[in-house]
Order: C-alpha cells, then sequence, then structure tokens
C-alpha cells in the first residue's frame, strides 16, 4: 500500500514538471451569437462545448490551453461582459486568473489608465503596456502564464468593447501598434 502512494506521487511529480507545459485542449469554435466555444482535445477526437463564463471559470481548461488561445477566449469573454446581465455572478468566479505557475512573464499591476505592468523574471525588467498591443504581439502574449494570459484578454475585449460602442474605430489602431515602455525601478 506505501509503495502504491510512493508511485502515485512520483507520477504526480512527473506530470507537474514535464507534461503540464504542453497545451491539451485548442480552440475549435466560437459561436459570438450563443457565446458558446468549442474545444478539441488534442490528438483525439473529443469537443468539450460550454458558455464563454463556464469556461473562464474552468481552471483545468484554461490552465491547458496555450496562453495565446487562451488570451483570445479572454477578449471573447471581455467583449461579452460589455454586454452581460449576468456579469457580477461571472466576475466572482473568476478570482484564480492570476496564477503564476509557467510564464516567464509575470503580471505585477494595472494603472489607471488600464495600461498592464508585467515583469521578465530572465531579464528582471519591468514593462509597461496596453493590454491590447499585448495580446496582439504573440511573442508577448505567449510568455505568461495562459491564467494571465486570459485575463490580459478579458483587459484587452473590455477596452475594445468600450472603444467600439463609443465609435472611436481610430484609436483601436493606435493602441494596437503601441510600443512597450521600460520601467526602471530603483
Amino acid at each position: 500500500m506505501n509503495i502504491m502512494l510512493v508511485i502515485k506521487a512520483l507520477f504526480q511529480k512527473i506530470y507537474r514538471t514535464f507534461l503540464r507545459r504542453y497545451p491539451i485542449y485548442h480552440l475549435a469554435e466560437v459561436n459570438l451569437a450563443t457565446q458558446e466555444v468549442v474545444f478539441r482535445v488534442k490528438n483525439r477526437a473529443i469537443y468539450v462545448r460550454c458558455s464563454f463564463f463556464e469556461a473562464v471559470s474552468n481552471l483545468s481548461i484554461i490552465e491547458n490551453l496555450p496562453p495565446v488561445e487562451a488570451s483570445w477566449l479572454g477578449g471573447y469573454v471581455g467583449r461579452a461582459l460589455r454586454t452581460s446581465e449576468k456579469k457580477n455572478k461571472a466576475l466572482k468566479k473568476m478570482s484564480f486568473l492570476l496564477k503564476n505557475e509557467q510564464g516567464q512573464y509575470r503580471i505585477v499591476f494595472q494603472n489607471r489608465a488600464g495600461e498592464v505592468g508585467y515583469y521578465d523574471k530572465k531579464t528582471k525588467k519591468e514593462f509597461i503596456e496596453d493590454p491590447m498591443s499585448i495580446v496582439n504581439n504573440k511573442y508577448v502574449i505567449s510568455r505568461f502564464d495562459p491564467s494571465q494570459a486570459c485575463y490580459i484578454g478579458i483587459l484587452a475585449g473590455l477596452k475594445m468593447g468600450k472603444i467600439l460602442s463609443s465609435g472611436k474605430e481610430g484609436e483601436l489602431e493606435l493602441l494596437r501598434e503601441q510600443r512597450p515602455r521600460l520601467r526602471i525601478v530603483d
């Protein structure tokens, strides 16, 4: 009996160390009219259908998506939050989003202007950037943990929905092309 516990613990450690880094789910389909998303399990013919808010609330789905696709999902959720009447219920379920287990970059803060400050663990530098420009840069968004990428996507989707509803489409192009600023900390 004791040997079985040791073997189980060993396999769990192997899974956490090596296999967890590779995404299991991929976005297969997004239906904006019904606010549903379909995920495909990698290398299998298995599909999982759920609403945007159920997908974001399910930690196992978010953690097993690639960061780029997690940010796309977050963008759809952010746009849906602008028009949703279930906004408060959905926001209460999203308390897990700022986990940091896999990524090179880590979210540190969000300032009043809506910009996200993130920290590069390798170079030990902080950057400040708009969520829209982070999401549009595949290199940067792929360096975040999937849950943090989803959160950045939500911020970008909220901002995009706000800009589109105000009729300032020209501002979207400016935000997409904005360069990150280096923050010097003494």
